[in-house]
């Protein structure tokens, strides 16, 4: 099978104009006052996406669907032909799709085509021929749409991605494990009960910035297919890492050992440490995405108070092949040492951060129980400890997250609904982290189940609309 048969991309209409270097704002938390004793003190970095979709790459995207037996039931068939045709509208003419189909054994359906008007209806047509039958050789399917990304012509500059969709066990439990996509982004939806949440849930986890969806028989695939193209539509800002500095003699980053290496406390992220710096990797952010992380020091003991420059931190990012860093010169966090300081005191924005990070731990150790009752109380016991906190914006959603999986009835739905929750977190993407444009695109996805006949607009659409609307504001 040939998979060096992509259609050659256009020019990318961003490329050559002036890049603001300013595309991503990174802001510092911490307690005002600290100790001159000795003291860990916690700084919440804060890393936002400012870039505008119009800056945005070419999109790369390999739809790899289920087609085993099991699909044609519950309408399942029909609506994964409604969700892949409202991708096809949604892509833009520098945006490539291709489709890969698996039941006993995988087929690539069309290479890598270019989202021109009449490629857009030979995919519908590719789409609308879909029938179910078979058993389920997810891994063959995985193979085939990694293959298709890696061994491409045209690469230059583009994003990519897999969109990984099944409803069952695969027939070799776990085959896809072995597959390694650890350096492309996976998006993974479970559809219906009888899917392997696990292996779903792993596929996406161990891939580059991909999340885990899991969706019902009865709910929509449109709308959680929406959600995430909305997000590789908007991407601008590639490879970001940030670089976090300790001031010797003023403080220390204390990293916490675990198994796959040094981390920052609480991160989920790739990281490495150098010289008294830490390196956090975030990979591709979608426009108008946050991350936070938390980072753990130690300050020294002083006999005198002074106002102390604790860490420093800048983002390194590419954006059409270009390096950046933001800001220019690097943040500067300051903490006054000050005999009047509490040893007690936290940042609310801290308190907010850590208390999410303990109900993400609290939700995996119950993922991991492998027992419905267990997993139940675990949750519970989450509840009861969160309900005694003050109330702040994190807590509230993430007691609402307690209370659907609270209502759930049988081991399966709630282990998936656990590990959809859990990446969710992790990638500080989709769900509670979702941006304006992943709202408006699961508005749209809604419309269009529907009313197929009234297609939503592409992409480029909604761009060119947002820049005039962009030109009429006033001047500030």
């Amino acid at each position: 099978m040939s998979f060096r048969d992509d259609e050659p991309p256009p020019a990318n209409s961003s490329a050559g104009r002036p890049i603001s270097s300013d595309r991503v704002r990174l802001k510092a938390y911490s307690n005002d006052k600290a100790p001159l004793e000795e003291n860990e003190q916690q700084v919440l970095l804060e890393l936002v996406d400012t870039s505008s979709a119009s800056e945005r790459s070419g999109l790369d995207l390999v739809a790899v669907l289920d087609v085993s037996g099991s699909m044609g039931e519950y309408g399942k068939l029909d609506k994964l032909k409604t969700a892949m045709k409202f991708v096809i509208s949604k892509l833009g003419p520098m945006d490539r799709l291709s489709i890969v189909s698996f039941s006993s054994v995988a087929k690539k359906l069309c290479r890598l085509h270019l989202m021109t008007v009449d490629a857009k209806e030979e995919l519908k047509g590719i789409v609308e021929k879909l029938s179910a039958g078979g058993t389920t050789n997810m891994r063959h399917g995985l193979e085939i749409g990694l293959d298709v990304l890696d061994q491409r012509l045209y690469r230059s500059g583009r994003v990519s991605s897999v969109v990984l969709m099944s409803d069952g066990e695969e027939d070799s439990p776990g085959a896809s494990l072995a597959v390694d996509a650890s350096g492309t982004a996976v998006y993974t939806f479970g559809f219906g009960e009888n899917h392997d949440a696990e292996v779903l849930g792993a596929i996406a986890s161990k891939s580059r910035g991909g999340t885990f969806h899991y969706i019902r028989d009865e709910e929509s695939l449109t709308i959680r297919f929406a959600e995430i193209l909305a997000g590789l539509l908007s991407v601008v800002v590639r490879d970001l890492e940030l670089v976090v500095s300790e001031l010797p003699g003023h403080s220390k980053i204390i990293i916490q050992e675990k198994d796959e290496g040094d981390t920052a406390e609480h991160g989920r992220y790739r990281q490495r440490r150098q010289n008294g710096k830490v390196y956090i990797t975030f990979g591709d952010l979608f426009g108008g995405e946050a991350r936070k992380v938390i980072i753990r020091i130690l300050l020294p003991a002083v006999h005198r108070g002074y106002r102390a420059t604790v860490l420093t931190a800048q983002c390194l990012y590419r954006i059409q092949g270009k390096d950046f860093y933001s800001p220019g010169d690097p943040l500067r966090c300051f903490i006054h040492r000050t005999r009047s300081a509490s040893p007690d005191a936290k940042n609310p924005k801290v308190e907010e951060e850590e208390d999410r990070l303990f109900y993400v731990d609290n939700i995996e150790e119950a993922s991991k129980t492998n027992d419905y009752d267990s997993a139940h109380g675990k949750l519970e016991e989450t509840h009861k400890v969160l309900d005694a906190k003050r109330p702040n914006r994190m807590i509230i959603i993430v007691k609402n997250e307690l209370q659907q999986l609270l209502q759930l009835k049988t081991w399966k739905d709630l282990l998936a609904s656990l590990l959809a929750y859990k990446v969710s977190h992790d990638r500080q993407r989709g769900g509670p982290f979702a941006t304006s444009r992943m709202r408006r695109y699961t508005e749209q996805a809604d419309k269009f189940e529907k009313d197929p006949n009234e297609e939503p607009p592409s992409v480029d659409d909604e761009v060119k609309e947002e820049a005039e609307i962009a030109m009429k504001r006033p001047a500030t």
